[in-house]
């Protein structure tokens, strides 16, 4: 007979820890470290935003509480969102939805109610107060700012805000994501990207850990590869590598490749 102890698994104070819900991505570099800075940057359409809300949408899914601060849209746009995430529908369409694609909308609108992201946009309250507020209120475990560049009025990368945002985290042991921009390269989007295409190199020194999204077929050099997108960790995890997953922009998410 076995017997269970506390020791087997998280005791009462230790936090959950908070995954992406990419299986590969997860397996290769373990939960997003607490406490730290995670960056995930990407060039152009690469998915960096529907990645964010993908980490967003797991975490609450899975009994984690997720802060998602989407600095590139307003309130609607987030809502319609998080609305063709969860369902699978394209919600950007409403004129191809039918009865049966109404109703998932509306199965995932129920869904969405019971587990609520707290969430917000640039309308009303400026960024770094707001963040300080629910951080204040809530307790959070997985924060997410989608993207840095537009943490200062001047559209340019703040450093005292990523650092206080840092602190913050690492006060409340929270999970920091920040998505940022990679340069567009004169070779062409087939390459995949280093960290020196970061716009900010002290953005890549401020984070604790790192991961680069690929889209190798953007510009339709690789079909084979169709709508995949290669995550990139290449900073800060127990292993680097590469784990591929599927880009579905329509539904402003990323999803598993089908297991072989």
């Amino acid at each position: 007979m076995t017997t269970m102890t506390l020791a087997d698994g998280p005791g009462p104070t230790e936090p959950l820890p908070v995954l992406t819900g990419l299986s590969d991505l997860d397996d290769l570099t373990g939960p997003l470290p607490r406490g730290k800075l995670t960056v995930l940057a990407g060039r152009p359409s690469a998915g960096t935003s529907a990645l964010a809300l993908t980490i967003a949408l797991n975490a609450n899914a899975t009994g984690r509480t997720a802060a998602f601060v989407n600095l590139q849209a307003g309130a609607e746009a987030l809502k319609i969102a998080m609305l063709s995430a969860t369902a699978g529908i394209n919600a950007d369409r409403p004129e191809s939805l039918n009865p049966g694609r109404i109703d998932r909308m509306h199965r995932a609108g129920e869904f969405l109610k019971g587990r609520p992201l707290l969430s917000w946009t640039p309308e009303g309250t400026p960024v770094l107060r707001g963040i300080r507020n629910t951080l204040a209120n809530h307790t959070v475990d997985v924060l997410l700012v989608d993207d840095v560049g537009l943490l200062s009025p001047h559209s340019r990368y703040d450093a005292t805000a990523v650092k206080e945002l840092a602190g913050l985290a690492a006060a409340d042991n929270v999970a920091l994501v920040l998505t940022a921009h990679l340069r567009p390269t004169r070779d062409g989007y087939h390459l995949p990207p280093t960290t020196d295409d970061l716009y900010d190199p002290e953005l890549a020194a401020a984070a604790d850990a790192l991961v680069l999204l690929h889209r190798p077929n953007f510009e339709g050099g690789a079909p084979k590869r169709g709508s995949e997108v290669d995550l990139i960790a290449v900073k800060g995890w127990p292993r680097t590598g590469t784990a591929t997953v599927r880009f579905e922009p329509e539904y402003h998410r990323m999803v598993d490749l089908p297991n072989a």
